[in-house]
């Protein structure tokens, strides 16, 4: 997702209440001053440190939750992209292809 830092807490907020979130960024400084993520600290969620790239940070992530017994079927993900791929998008509705 292409948004700035104010606007990302706010659409997680808005997705997840008071749910419990975790986090990850190749820049959590660029949260310090965000009012909501503030907020969101206080209530004792982290911000991880994606120092290898994403991929392994949301490798650290799913192993914390497959560690607490929280799985997800992997067909149930959806992934926020500014675009879907094509064949993502082929897969899912091959009736759009075309459209």
């Amino acid at each position: 997702m292409v948004i700035a830092p104010e606007g990302f807490v706010e659409w997680v907020k808005q997705r997840a209440g008071d749910e419990r979130v975790q986090w990850i960024s190749l820049d959590p400084g660029l949260f310090s001053g965000v009012a909501g993520w503030k907020d969101r600290f206080a209530q004792g969620e982290q911000m991880i440190l994606a120092t290898d790239g994403l991929a392994a940070g949301v490798a650290v992530l799913g192993e914390e939750r497959a560690r607490e017994g929280k799985f997800t079927d992997p067909l149930a993900l959806d992934a926020n992209y500014v675009r879907r791929s094509d064949a993502e998008i082929f897969w899912k509705d091959p009736a759009s292809h075309g459209k």
